[in-house]
């Protein structure tokens, strides 16, 4: 078995020498030194802090989701009449159970979400379809993005979900 070489022009003697002894040798001044704190003020201003708050974000959508499952879950066993009341345990009494929860607490929802209860006639039977909106805060307000929403401005969530009505008579209810 021969081994052929890719370029038949340089010889076998040639050393390849690595990228850092070719480059300027370095001083012993300090200079590197010098610039690390600027890069290190860029890294954690524009890194860092974007990163928690969308990690915030990502939180605060699960909060969200969390809130929807447990609103469509009860819209699908109550009455219709209660189901859709202002007053009523979905779009009142679960949100502020919710917001008083850990989870609720530490989300960045500064005022209570918007729900929307419908239901809808479909091929298979009725579903509730409910719709939660609510407006998060960013964690840390970034103010060189003041216009972004979740960075420098607060951000709006929307979630919808279905479920299946098992039990008829709380339609007509």
């Amino acid at each position: 078995m021969t081994i052929q070489r890719l370029n038949p022009k340089k010889s076998a003697r040639t050393k390849y020498r690595p990228s850092y002894k070719t480059s300027r040798p370095r001083s012993e001044e300090g200079s590197a030194l010098s610039e690390m704190a600027p890069g290190l003020f860029l890294l954690i201003f524009f890194g860092l802090f974007l990163v928690v708050d969308v990690i915030a974000l990502g939180f605060n959508y699960c909060s969200c989701v969390t809130l929807n499952d447990l609103q469509v879950r009860e819209a699908a066993k109550l009455p219709r009449s209660m189901a859709i009341d202002a007053t009523g345990p979905v779009k009142t009494g679960i949100p502020a159970q919710w917001k008083n929860s850990v989870v609720g607490a530490v989300s960045g929802v500064p005022a209570h979400p918007e729900t929307k209860v419908e239901y809808i006639t479909g091929a298979g039977g009725v579903y509730v379809k409910v719709t939660t909106v609510a407006t998060v805060n960013p964690l840390i307000t970034i103010p060189v993005f003041p216009g972004i929403p979740a960075l420098g401005a607060p951000a709006t969530l929307s979630v919808t979900n279905m479920k299946l009505i098992e039990n008829l008579r709380s339609v007509v209810q």
